[in-house]
């Protein structure tokens, strides 16, 4: 009996689901899960095969095709937006997860100050869309990100990228909207990331109070710092790229031969943690900023 019976409690669940989209309330949408996104494949594609897309049929017979069901589906989003009735539950998953199979796309769409639990967003293009204010921690999207901590645009604006606190360093692509690579990972927290002048090279900052280099062009690891004695917060290259200026915790900031890797120098001037570096047009001064009451100074380079 237990096919037959399952079976029946399917169309049920379809049966109100689609009730509940053609008159724009929504109740057992909101207190249940159509699909299980963080589920074993198979359970998804039985969800999706035998909920999902019975569900759609009904409702693109109902309403006399898909721009039709898609512009129902917007209504109720917005009212959830407005009115903010509901519990806290899965009627903004549900609905984003059916326009997704409807294949909508979803650039500028406004999802913001909502709760979206159980969206499956692991192949969908979500370029512009504004998520500001909403609970995302039960959806799914392709690339896990933990807290971004630091950013650099490439000199051409081609590439940005992204430090986190698990460590990681990854590239994105900003013509194609996603991940290109991921380069390495430090042991720590990643602070500091900054492109090369020419974008060839790309330095990173860590609490594991290292600091490396990556050849981005080649995708290899050009070499890795050691010197500092706590983490390291920023990271700057020079005009003309000969130089990568450190600093760090330790109240110290180190002037590295990008070539070699040399310590060419480390100032002391500071009495407290160095938090940003910058150097002039002609590279021949640097200033830096730190904690300490009257922190910001500066030096002359080598």
């Amino acid at each position: 009996m237990q096919p037959i019976i399952q079976e029946y409690l399917i169309e049920q669940i379809v049966d109100i689901c689609h009730q509940e989209i053609l008159s724009e309330k929504v109740l057992f949408l909101n207190t249940h899960a159509l699909t299980q996104v963080n589920s074993e494949e198979y359970v998804n594609a039985y969800q999706l095969e035998f909920i999902l897309k019975p569900l759609i049929d009904k409702c693109l017979d109902s309403l006399s095709g898909k721009q039709n069901l898609a512009s129902k589906l917007d209504k109720i989003i917005v009212q959830l937006q407005s009115f903010n009735s509901l519990n806290p539950g899965y009627a903004v998953g549900n609905i984003i997860n059916l326009l997704c199979q409807l294949n909508i796309d979803l650039t500028r769409k406004d999802f913001s100050n909502l709760i979206i639990w159980q969206a499956d967003f692991k192949k969908v293009n979500l370029h512009q869309v504004n998520f500001s204010g909403s609970d995302l921690s039960k959806s799914a999207f392709s690339e896990q990100l933990t807290n971004v901590l630091s950013l650099d645009f490439s000199p051409d604006g081609q590439l940005l990228a992204s430090g986190d606190s698990s460590g990681q360093v990854s590239l994105w692509s900003i013509n194609k909207r996603g991940l290109q690579q991921i380069c390495f990972k430090h042991v720590g927290w990643l602070y500091a990331l900054a492109f090369s002048t020419k974008g060839q090279l790309l330095a990173s900052g860590s609490s594991d109070r290292t600091v490396v280099i990556w050849n981005v062009k080649k995708n290899c690891l050009v070499r890795k710092l050691n010197g500092h004695g706590q983490r390291v917060r920023c990271v700057v290259f020079s005009p003309k790229g000969n130089i990568l200026a450190t600093s760090s915790s330790d109240h110290r900031i180190k002037l590295w031969c990008v070539t070699t890797g040399t310590c060419l120098q480390t100032l002391t001037e500071h009495d407290n943690h160095v938090w940003s570096l910058a150097f002039s047009p002609d590279g021949k001064t640097i200033a830096s900023a730190s904690e300490e009451i009257a922190s910001a100074k500066c030096k002359e380079t080598v």
